[in-house]
């Protein structure tokens, strides 16, 4: 939504303009909104929507014709502000009850690597495997960052109960990311309806954002996590896994690599207990998540193409293991309370996020050249063979955001 420096911008408000007392709460409003606790956001929005309210009532709606040019000027930036709160309310619910959801249920996650014989010897001394007992004061951990190559083997069977399981997992796991990323993939636009491309103007500075701001975090790892830590902030790569699926979360929209970090965070708070999880990296510049249960074999899990499928890695597009350059790996034996069992001070990384944004604003100030990202794939769906749309659709081109999946959707 639009700062309240954005909103006097679009109204054409100077310093010595002359305003009324509505106009002057509506910005108060929308300055305490950007400004105030993230407990306090959804009163925040609410004080918002009646300042607004009160403005419009005064103020009915006329022709450009019959205004004088600041009163047109002020109209422009009111209607566009209301529409912006209409779009923040419809997706607060959906949009940050996960951002909170990211933490619903205690549980322990556990990352396996090569030690517990899972990967190829070649491997085994690429990295330390960093071992935690209470790296939190909440979940027991074992860490593994990236390896090389693809993750464990699986042939499974595909019809079995253990891969509709799966399926299901795979299938929440896409509708929850589509449900919080209303501003669709940003490197991956091509073919989109005009209605979400309209939703972000400037993807690449958005990513430039993010990327920003999980340094700045990153660099701040003692100050923004609740609880003890027992490792270096620069080993801590659940912690790192934690501020990206977050700062995705807030961006409403990412590349495919941050989406896949939003995704498996989701399944590490929703995952059935035994469940294994990867995130992988193809070698054609993709990444995605895979889920595996039982004797299952491994489901996709890829909200960032337009028609997302739920199937089996051997039936996807990106699915050939000689093509997958690494992977992280994880069990998770029972839903985390926290997205990647990693409890954040939101407070502190809120301020972080909105101090690296307001920088980022006033040093490079977003314009046309960051429309578009360097490479757009225009990847359409992820199925191997046009006889693989018979496996689960959770998510078509149109479903990026709030309230698109409805009820009976749902049950179906």
């Amino acid at each position: 939504m639009m700062t309240r420096a954005q909103f006097r911008t679009i109204a054409n408000l100077g310093k010595f303009t002359r305003e009324g007392d509505r106009i002057k709460n509506v910005q108060t409003a929308l300055h305490a909104y950007h400004n105030g606790p993230e407990a306090q956001k959804a009163q925040l929005l609410r004080t918002l929507k009646r300042r607004c309210d009160q403005w419009k009532a005064h103020h009915p709606q006329r022709d450009q014709a019959q205004l004088g040019n600041r009163a047109w000027h002020k109209q422009v930036a009111m209607n566009r502000l209301i529409a912006e709160i209409a779009e923040e309310s419809r997706a607060y619910e959906t949009y940050r009850a996960p951002l909170r959801q990211f933490r619903p249920k205690m549980g322990r996650l556990r990352f396996f690597g090569d030690q517990a014989g899972d990967y190829r010897g070649h491997h085994q001394n690429r990295m330390e495997v960093v071992k935690v007992l209470n790296n939190y004061g909440v979940d027991k951990l074992e860490c593994r960052e990236w390896v090389v190559g693809a993750p464990p083997h699986r042939g499974g069977n595909p019809e079995s109960d253990d891969a509709d399981t799966a399926m299901d997992m795979a299938f929440r796991a896409v509708r929850s990311a589509r449900e919080i990323l209303n501003k669709g993939p940003f490197n991956n636009r091509g073919g989109l309806p005009a209605d979400i491309l309209g939703r972000e103007r400037y993807p690449r500075w958005q990513d430039t954002l993010v990327e920003e701001q999980l340094g700045e975090l990153m660099a701040n790892a003692n100050n923004i996590v609740n609880g003890q830590r027992n490792i270096p902030p620069q080993e801590d790569f659940l912690l790192q896994q934690a501020c990206l699926g977050h700062l995705t979360a807030h961006a409403r929209g990412g590349v495919c690599s941050k989406i896949a970090s939003l995704t498996l965070g989701i399944l590490t708070l929703d995952a059935d207990p035994g469940t294994r999880v990867a995130q992988v990296y193809h070698n054609l510049n993709h990444e995605f998540v895979m889920v595996a249960y039982g004797n299952s074999p491994w489901i996709v899990a890829d909200p960032w193409v337009h028609n997302s499928y739920n199937v089996p890695m051997n039936r996807c597009n990106f699915g050939d293991e000689a093509r997958i350059v690494r992977n992280m790996f994880m069990i998770v034996h029972r839903p985390c309370r926290y997205a990647f069992g990693v409890d954040i001070n939101f407070q502190e990384f809120n301020r972080i996020r909105e101090q690296v944004r307001r920088r980022l604003n006033r040093e490079y100030p977003p314009d046309p050249s960051f429309y578009q990202m360097g490479q757009d794939f225009q990847q359409d769906d992820n199925l191997r063979a046009a006889r693989d749309s018979e496996y689960p659709l959770a998510a078509d081109r149109t479903q990026w955001g709030p309230g698109v999946f409805d009820e009976e959707d749902e049950e179906g």
